[in-house]
């Protein structure tokens, strides 16, 4: 059975003959009457039966009627949704982010994103750098949220703002004084930092050997958040990516540039072998306006 088929039938039920009918779709009478001889001759019931030179349908054919009705409305609905879809206005994307990042630009791009696209669900996860490359990489998520340290060979990348690794101090601590903080600035002081064993503590560990100076990091935290609460609560000196300080104009935590200079840069991700949906493209859009807004910003 074809869809040809039941628009016939639906068709000869609704105006009452094969005249009328193909009046309605637009071929003739006797393709009319040969269409919905191959419908019943696959159903193997009589659908229609000419009484008073008038055809009439059979309880059979009132019986499927409902059924057919509801396949025209499944069609109906499908071209509806894909026509939301054609414009981005449906669906469902997800991000994976890392902490720092999670909260530097995605709430601005959710908000602009769904004042223009309020039906479409949006799904953040906030993973480790690691755990955001898995679910990439097996395709389930739309984009992710890192930075330059993740390998993203085995997915579509772009690189957008570029930061760098700052202090941050308690206010009133004796190095606030200091232009810039350098590792040997750092000895003997409890650090606060991403673990040594993330993208971003390597690269600490790196420049702090070049230094000839330890990378000793005693509070591990696993969040921008918890490490900014760490320092603003005057347990350690921490470091951090400039555009993971929670509130860098805030009065009881002092931000120093760090030195040697360690660049970073945001990069998003998506999955190589996945196209984007028109909303998840939308997305990406409108994630990169709000960053490079706020890149323009920073700059003046």
């Amino acid at each position: 059975m074809n869809f040809r088929q039941l628009s016939a039938f639906r068709a000869l039920m609704s105006t009452g003959s094969a005249t009328g009918a193909g009046e309605l779709l637009g071929v003739s009478q006797p393709a009319i009457s040969k269409t919905l001889k191959l419908m019943e001759d696959e159903l193997g019931l009589k659908l229609f039966e000419r009484v008073d030179g008038r055809l009439h349908p059979t309880p059979e054919a009132r019986a499927i009627l409902p059924e057919v009705t509801g396949v025209f409305r499944s069609v109906e609905a499908v071209r509806r949704a894909a026509a939301e879809m054609r414009s981005g206005g449906s669906g469902s994307v997800t991000v994976a982010a890392i902490h720092s990042l999670a909260h530097a630009f995605l709430p601005q791009t959710i908000e602009r994103f769904h004042a223009r696209w309020p039906s479409v669900t949006v799904v953040v996860d906030v993973l480790p750098t690691r755990q955001i490359i898995e679910i990439i990489g097996a395709g389930h998520a739309d984009l992710g949220v890192v930075t330059d340290s993740a390998d993203a060979s085995f997915a579509r990348h772009e690189d957008l703002l570029s930061s760098k690794v700052v202090c941050i101090l308690p206010a009133g601590h004796e190095l606030c004084s200091l232009p810039e903080i350098r590792p040997a600035d750092l000895r003997g002081r409890k650090l606060a930092c991403y673990g040594a064993q993330t993208p971003f503590g390597q690269r600490l560990a790196r420049v702090f050997a070049a230094e000839g100076s330890p990378f000793t990091v005693q509070i591990q935290v696993a969040t921008s958040t918890l490490l900014y609460r760490v320092v603003h609560d005057g347990l350690a000196i921490g470091l951090i990516e400039a555009f993971g300080v929670v509130d860098p104009k805030g009065p009881s935590v002092k931000v120093i540039p760090f030195q040697p200079t360690i660049s970073i840069r945001l990069r998003a991700i998506s999955p190589a072998n996945r196209p984007r949906s028109i909303a998840a493209q939308n997305f990406m859009d409108e994630y990169r306006r709000v960053v490079i807004e706020a890149d323009g910003a920073a700059a003046v």
